[in-house]
């Protein structure tokens, strides 16, 4: 799971504490751990969602301005929606 500089920036100031990927199969799971270029984060939860269930609040705190957006960056992907919760 990759996160560009300002997003791991989010991530450290306490912004940010979910993330979703669309992925075939997920490449972290609950309980484990993602080292990045600003430390290492826990992973809390790991879950499949429906894109059409995700909250403004939950793009909020996956650090987008609205769920519209982050259905763009979502867009073209394969695979399921997850969202993962993180520390």
């Amino acid at each position: 799971m990759l996160f560009k500089r300002d997003t791991l920036n989010r991530i450290e100031t306490g912004e940010i504490t979910v993330a979703f990927r669309k992925w075939r199969r997920p490449s972290v799971k609950k309980d484990g751990t993602l080292k990045t270029r600003i430390g290492v984060l826990g992973i809390d939860a790991v879950d499949v969602v429906e894109e059409e269930a995700i909250t403004a609040g939950e793009a909020s705190e996956a650090g987008y301005d609205c769920v519209e957006t982050l259905a763009e960056d979502l867009a073209g992907r394969s695979g399921d929606v997850y969202r993962i919760h993180f520390h």
